[in-house]
């Protein structure tokens, strides 16, 4: 299992490191800057002007260390709650921008989207290869529209079960495609951190936050 550091790094960050070096090197200066003041020439003593310089440029670092601290506190806390955000979709019903499906069970669902009428809309199902396996027609109206395959193929030969996507051809009576998009449905099971971006587990696909498009309690119309 995932530990919270190997989700938001170390926690000790890199200002803390700083700090901790400054600090040291803090005691270092202010132990050498003792030493000269106790042994220089009382003839030729060391100007004030320096020794105010030395402590300014230590201030200086001291608060742009703090200014990095705050820095990574307020980025902790956002991955915290792109955690907790991600987090609540688990059990949750989705419907999220993407082609490629389960058949189960002898069906597969999808739902598409027409920006304008299409004169001729055509739907093609690939299988994992690639390989056209069934088409058929598809609405013409503007919209969304569900479509449920049972699963058969040009031939009216069962499919195995399996992954499979869903491309929607269409034609606006000029020669050129009417807009579309493809959305499956699922519920999602769980959610995954690791390259940095939270990905949802859906059906077994992994679906980003960024291309849902509803989500609904489990079990209700989404």
């Amino acid at each position: 299992m995932l530990s919270v550091n190997s989700i938001l790094g170390s926690s000790v960050g890199a200002a803390d490191k700083a700090a901790g070096g400054l600090a040291d090197n803090f005691e270092t200066f202010l132990s050498l800057l003792t030493t000269q003041l106790q042994n220089q020439d009382p003839l030729d003593p060391m100007e004030s002007g320096e020794f105010t310089n030395q402590l300014v440029a230590f201030s200086g670092v001291e608060q742009s260390i703090k200014q990095n601290k705050n820095l990574e506190n307020l980025a902790t806390l956002t991955a915290f709650n792109g955690i907790n955000s991600a987090v609540g979709f688990i059990g949750k019903d989705i419907i999220a921008e993407q082609s490629e499906v389960n058949l189960e069970n002898g069906q597969a669902t999808w739902l598409y989207e027409l920006a304008n009428k299409s004169v001729d809309t055509k739907l093609v199902i690939r299988d994992e290869a690639g390989k056209v396996v069934h088409q058929e027609p598809g609405n013409l109206d503007a919209g969304a529209h569900d479509f449920v395959w049972d699963g058969t193929d040009v031939n009216g030969n069962v499919m195995a079960p399996g992954r499979y996507s869903l491309a929607v051809v269409t034609n606006d009576g000029n020669d050129e495609a009417v807009d579309t998009r493809v959305f499956m449905r699922g519920k999602v099971d769980g959610v995954d951190f690791n390259g940095g971006d939270a990905m949802l587990d859906a059906g077994g696909f992994a679906v980003p936050i960024s291309s849902v498009l509803s989500v609904r309690p489990s079990g209700g119309a989404v």
